[in-house]
């Protein structure tokens, strides 16, 4: 058995759902709206539960609401002014097929009508709304036509039209029971809560991910590879567009993490850090709960790193420098990391970092590094692929590492 969920406005049922409840118009609503009123005895017999949980709110009160919701008053003239140009079109179609003496008077009535006139048949038609006609004026056009209008755009858009034709003390009624199939929602319900909670599967897993990286290097050298070796996957993820020319660093990106926490962005958001002594220890300190949708991830290990030739104090050493060492360079292809030498570009052992207690290495060169990888990106996109001595294995791990952080994040379900 289903309930219809109903929005009334005075005597009139301006929307009903079945078994639900339009989400969208519960953005509208706060948890001081909701009250829990008696059923009227006619529909003890429909519903299990004998009293309904409604919205209330008045129409001044969804007006100023709908108008911080961007759906004011000028976008309601514009979608009203398209819309009936499309319903008078429908109508003329309609004539040779139903006769010029049922609709040319409404025809008639509603050609070069603006929304203030559509405002004023709407107000002279709902003291009396089941009679079906604005009769005042002996208007021919229904009130069911004047609503038909707005029929294929946002239903709040009608809405705030329509309470523009209202007192703005007149109460706007939404009963929500059917949400729950006639179960018992209490008074603690929470409208808005609810409405979040509808969309943020579809936000989550519908919407490109936001991948953080250190800085604008990291990133616009992930894009440029994705372009080459991923192109299919270009619109399903959003490198974070830092300042140009802003290099960043591991602690910047813990830092702007933060930032979209505390701004509730709901997008799936990734962290992607550094595989080093410094990435490791910026994530050390980062003591917030993150959101379920966030992740942190680090570059991924590299067989290439386990034994790579080093400069320190002590001279020259071949050794494993993931962890300590892997910065996006790393991961650029041994075509770009060898010299003309033929030797890999060593790392440099910097500052010995106390917290994570292990030396912080760069690579040498880095400027270069970059520069050999962008003619490289240019090779592959002039010949439409990536050539056959290009090594683009690191870069392939470090999609593969976003690919298993962003598919294990999915839900189970809706």
């Amino acid at each position: 058995m289903g309930w219809i969920a109903r929005l009334r406005i005075r005597d009139l049922e301006a929307f009903s759902w079945y078994d639900d409840v339009e989400p969208t118009f519960l953005f509208l609503f706060t948890s001081s709206d909701v009250v829990r009123e008696p059923r009227d005895p006619e529909e003890l017999d429909d519903y299990p539960d004998a009293y309904a949980t409604v919205l209330v709110a008045t129409a001044g009160i969804l007006a100023d609401r709908l108008d911080f919701l961007g759906l004011g008053k000028k976008a309601s003239e514009r979608v009203f002014g398209c819309n009936l140009d499309q319903w008078l079109e429908w109508q003329k179609a309609l004539l040779p097929e139903i006769g010029e003496e049922l609709l040319q008077p409404e025809i008639d009535a509603l050609e070069g009508l603006e929304l203030s006139g559509w405002v004023d048949l709407v107000a002279e038609a709902l003291p009396a709304p089941k009679l079906g006609t604005a009769r005042r004026r002996g208007s021919p056009v229904s009130l069911d036509s004047l609503l038909r209008i707005w029929q294929d755009d946002d239903p709040r858009l009608l809405l705030r039209a329509l309470v523009m034709a209202l007192d703005p003390a007149d109460d706007v009624r939404l009963d929500v029971s059917p949400m729950r199939e006639g179960n018992h929602i209490d008074a603690a319900f929470n409208p808005q809560a609810a409405a979040t909670a509808y969309f943020s599967y579809a936000m989550a897993n519908g919407s490109p991910a936001v991948i953080i990286t250190e800085g604008s290097t990291d990133a616009r050298i992930l894009h440029e590879a994705l372009a080459v070796r991923y192109p299919h996957l270009q619109s399903f993820i959003r490198f974070f567009d830092f300042a140009d020319g802003a290099e960043g660093s591991a602690s910047s990106g813990v830092r702007t993490l933060k930032s979209f926490a505390a701004a509730g962005i709901s997008n799936r958001v990734i962290l992607l850090l550094d595989n080093d002594s410094a990435a490791r220890d910026a994530r050390r300190a980062l003591k917030l709960t993150l959101p379920k949708h966030y992740k942190i991830v680090h570059y991924p290990h590299l067989n290439l790193a386990e034994h790579y030739p080093t400069l320190g104090p002590a001279g020259p050493a071949s050794m494993d420098v993931n962890g300590l060492a892997g910065s996006i360079e790393m991961y650029l292809g041994t075509d770009v990391l060898t010299g003309v030498d033929g030797e890999l570009t060593p790392v440099q052992w910097r500052s010995y970092i106390e917290g994570v207690g292990a030396y912080q290495g760069e690579l040498m060169h880095k400027r270069q590094l970059q520069q050999r990888f962008h003619q490289k990106v240019e090779l592959a996109m002039s010949a439409s692929s990536p050539l056959p001595d290009q090594d683009w294995s690191g870069i392939d791990a470090i999609i593969e590492t976003l690919r298993l952080a962003l598919s294990e994040d999915a839900p189970a379900g809706g």
